[in-house]
């Protein structure tokens, strides 16, 4: 097995790693491969204990199968992006776009076509991988960090309302509100009421008179369904932070700090992830985007609702003095 070529690239505060697949999975002229990327990094990928190699093996095989596939439809000169997510329990979605846009036949088709491929094993939550290629002669340009997400995470991405906080992949998908997405938590142990395909999380603040409890559910809807916990008889324990990064400090053109208070609201999933991230009020921007920025190294524990892990809110005050 030939030994493939690895190197970084950074997506919206998330990192990805980058891959040539071996020569042998790229088809003839009217499908051009071009790269591999891998959504989460390699934290992540041990923690849900996605084994890198299994993983290009595996994208080499849908590769295979869109290279048979869509040169037969899509007939013209194109750059597409094929997106695949794998979760727990060896399940799959996946996502094709030519120059940017959703391609819902060739989406289904190709979800047929790759019925019989061997899932790899992940467990905790899901991994995903973007394979770009080029059709017809295609010009395979290189894409940039918001062409590298599929037309259908960017839509859900705008509807919450503040897109740059938005986590990927895990925040991404369960937006989707795919039932796959769940992290590879048992539903029931989510404690999770649906709306519609909206995801459900518990307020952190059980007070309903407190205005930070108006504050966090209006922050989050209508991405979010936030759900109080009243009953006095049922055990809610909060989200942990277990690991914290401090932001730095942010200066102005001359050297100056700049000073003042942003109020992050995050939602937290069943299995400690971060989905998203909101910012509350108006705030300046340079303090506002390095709060995120350290906001997304913290990890957490997640909520326990009567003993069983469900996702929930979280609120923090970054004080830059």
């Amino acid at each position: 097995m030939r030994r493939l070529k690895w190197g970084w690239v950074v997506l919206g505060g998330s990192m990805l790693v980058r891959c040539m697949l071996p020569v042998s999975a790229v088809a003839a002229r009217p499908y051009r491969f071009q790269s591999l990327f891998l959504y989460q990094p390699d934290r992540i990928l041990e923690e849900r204990h996605a084994d890198l190699e299994e993983l290009t093996l595996f994208m080499a095989a849908i590769s295979q199968r869109a290279a048979k596939l869509v040169p037969q439809i899509a007939k013209e000169a194109r750059d597409g992006l094929l997106v695949v997510a794998v979760y727990p329990g060896k399940k799959l979605s996946l996502w094709l776009d030519l120059d940017g846009q959703t391609a819902p036949v060739l989406t289904r088709s190709l979800t047929l076509q790759v019925a019989d491929v061997a899932v790899p094993g992940v467990v905790n939550g899901p991994v995903a991988c973007a394979l770009r290629f080029a059709l017809w002669g295609g010009a395979g340009k290189d894409a940039d960090e918001e062409e590298m997400l599929p037309q259908a995470w960017r839509d859900v991405m705008r509807r919450s309302g503040q897109p740059r906080y938005v986590t990927i992949p895990d925040g991404v998908l369960r937006l989707l509100g795919d039932p796959a997405a769940l992290s590879g938590v048992p539903q029931p142990a989510m404690q999770t009421v649906k709306s519609g395909a909206v995801p459900v999380l518990y307020n952190h603040i059980r007070n309903v008179r407190d205005p930070m409890h108006r504050t966090i559910a209006e922050a989050l809807a209508p991405a979010f369904k936030v759900l109080s916990v009243n009953e006095p008889d049922r055990e809610f324990v909060v989200s942990k932070v277990t690991k914290r990064k401090r932001p730095e400090p942010v200066h102005n053109e001359k050297g100056d700090p700049i000073q003042g208070e942003v109020l992050t609201i995050c939602a937290v999933s069943a299995d400690g992830s971060l989905l998203t991230i909101h910012v509350a009020g108006d705030v300046d921007k340079r303090l506002a985007e390095t709060a995120v920025r350290a906001l997304k190294e913290w990890q957490f524990e997640p909520a326990r609702l009567d003993g069983r892990p469900v996702a929930s809110t979280l609120a923090h005050r970054f004080n830059f003095k």
